[in-house]
C-alpha cells in the first residue's frame, strides 16, 4: 500500500488545480449559449434576466462561501462547487423554461460563489506552506491560464457539434460537459488541504467595516475595482446577445466558433506575455491604454450595428474590444496583490466581487428593459456607460 508522503503530494496541488480549473472551464455551451436559450424558449430579456439571477445569487453567497472555505476547508468547498457546476448541467439538460433555467443560473453562481476567492487562497496557502511565497504570484498565472486551454478548441468542436441546432445536438453538448465536469472530481479527491496562514471567517466578519475604510480612505483602489467591474459589465452584457445577434445578421454560427478560438488563443498568448507588451508602460498606463481600445471597438461595433454595416466590420470590432476588456484582469490582479498583503488582499477580492455584484443586477435589468428596441439599443446602453468610466474613472498609479 502506497505511503502518503505530504513533502511530495502538496507541491502537486498547483497542476491538480489547474486541471480542476480547465476542466470546469471546458464549457462547450458558452459558444453558442444565447442561441441554446432561444431555441429552449427564452427572450432577450429573459437571459437578460438570467444575469440578475447569477449576480443576486453570488451576491448573497460571497461571503457565506468564505466562512465554508474556513470551517470546511478549501478542499471541501471546492468539491462543493464542482457539485453545483454539476447540477446546472442536469438543469441546462431538462430545462425548456424560464423558471428551470433560474434554477440552473442559481446553480451555476453557487458554484462560481464556493470557486471563487477559494481556489486562489488554497494556492496561495500552499505557496506558502512549500515556502514559495514569493512564487505565489507566478502560481496564481499558471493557474488562471488554465481557464483558456481548453477554449482555444471547444468553440470549434461546439459549433461542429450543434451545426444543425438540433435539440439532440445540444443535449449531446451538455452530457460533454457533464463528463468534462465529473473528470474534474479526481483532482479535487486527490488535492492536499494546505495549512491556513489566513482566518477568513474574520476576515470576511469585518469586510463591510473594511469596504468603508477602503472606501474612505483608499480612493484610488476603488476607483481601480469600479472600473475592472463596471468595463467588464459592459463587455459581458454584449457578449450575453452577440452569438444571438450575429446569426440574426446572417453570421455562420461556424463563424462564431472560429472567431472565439482564435480570440481565446490570442488571450491566452497574450496573457503570458503581458510584461513584454509596451515595457516602458506601467500596469495602470497598459490598464488606461486597454480601455482606450475596448471603448474605440465598442463605440465602433455599436454604429456598425445601428447602420447595418458589413458582418466581417461587426467581427472585426466586436473581437477588438472583447480582447482588450479581457486582457486587463492579468494587470489587475497584479495591482491588487502588489497594492495589499494577506488580510488586506481578502478583502479587496470579497469586496470586487461584491461590487461586481451590486452593479450587474441594475445593468443587466437596464439591459433587459431596453432590448425591447433592439440589440443595437443595448449596445449604445453599455457603451455609453464604458465611455464615462474610461473618462471620469481612469486607473490611476499605484501608491505603494
Amino acid at each position: 500500500m502506497k505511503t502518503f508522503n505530504r513533502a511530495l503530494e502538496l507541491p502537486k496541488n498547483f497542476k491538480r488545480m489547474f486541471w480542476i480549473q480547465a476542466l470546469m472551464n471546458f464549457k462547450l455551451l458558452n459558444t453558442i449559449i444565447s442561441i441554446f436559450y432561444a431555441h429552449r424558449g427564452l427572450s432577450l430579456r429573459e437571459i437578460f434576466l438570467l444575469g440578475v439571477v447569477f449576480a443576486i445569487t453570488n451576491l448573497l453567497f460571497e461571503i457565506p462561501s468564505s466562512y465554508a472555505a474556513d470551517k470546511w476547508g478549501r478542499k471541501k468547498t471546492i468539491a462543493v462547487a464542482v457539485v453545483f457546476l454539476l447540477l446546472s448541467s442536469v438543469c441546462d439538460y431538462f430545462a425548456h423554461s424560464f423558471l428551470f433555467f433560474v434554477m440552473d443560473l442559481a446553480c451555476y453562481a453557487l458554484s462560481y460563489s464556493f470557486m471563487t476567492g477559494t481556489d486562489d487562497a488554497l494556492i496561495y496557502d500552499t505557496a506558502r506552506e512549500l515556502g514559495q511565497e514569493k512564487n505565489s504570484a507566478k502560481e496564481l498565472g499558471n493557474y488562471y491560464s488554465a481557464q483558456r486551454f481548453f477554449k482555444i478548441v471547444t468553440p470549434l468542436m461546439a459549433v461542429a457539434i450543434a451545426s444543425g441546432m438540433l435539440e439532440w445536438q445540444f443535449k449531446t453538448i451538455i452530457v460533454i460537459e457533464f463528463v468534462t465536469t465529473m473528470a474534474a472530481l479526481p483532482f479535487v479527491w486527490r488535492i492536499v488541504e494546505p495549512v491556513h496562514k489566513m482566518e477568513v471567517e474574520k476576515v470576511e466578519a469585518g469586510i463591510i467595516l473594511d469596504a468603508w475604510n477602503l472606501i474612505r480612505n483608499d480612493w484610488d483602489l476603488i476607483r481601480m475595482i469600479l472600473n475592472r467591474t463596471i468595463m467588464f459589465t459592459a463587455s459581458f452584457l454584449i457578449w450575453r446577445i452577440h452569438q444571438e445577434y450575429f446569426l440574426s445578421i446572417g453570421v455562420p454560427v461556424w463563424t462564431l466558433g472560429i472567431m472565439w478560438a482564435l480570440l481565446h488563443l490570442a488571450l491566452y498568448v497574450g496573457n503570458r506575455k503581458i510584461d513584454g507588451i509596451l515595457p516602458r508602460f506601467s500596469a495602470e498606463q497598459k490598464i488606461n491604454a486597454l480601455n482606450t481600445i475596448f471603448v474605440l471597438g465598442a463605440i465602433a461595433f455599436t454604429i456598425f450595428a445601428f447602420e447595418g454595416a458589413n458582418k466581417w466590420l461587426l467581427i472585426a470590432s466586436f473581437s477588438i474590444f472583447t480582447v482588450a476588456e479581457t486582457a486587463r484582469w492579468s494587470l489587475f490582479s497584479d495591482l491588487f496583490n502588489k497594492r495589499s498583503k494577506s488580510y488586506n488582499r481578502a478583502t479587496t477580492l470579497s469586496l470586487t466581487n461584491l461590487l461586481k455584484s451590486f452593479f450587474d443586477v441594475p445593468l443587466a435589468l437596464g439591459a433587459a428593459a431596453i432590448v425591447a428596441f433592439g440589440p443595437p439599443y443595448v449596445f449604445l446602453f453599455v457603451t455609453t456607460i464604458a465611455v464615462a468610466i474610461a473618462i471620469f474613472m481612469p486607473v490611476k498609479k499605484t501608491r505603494v
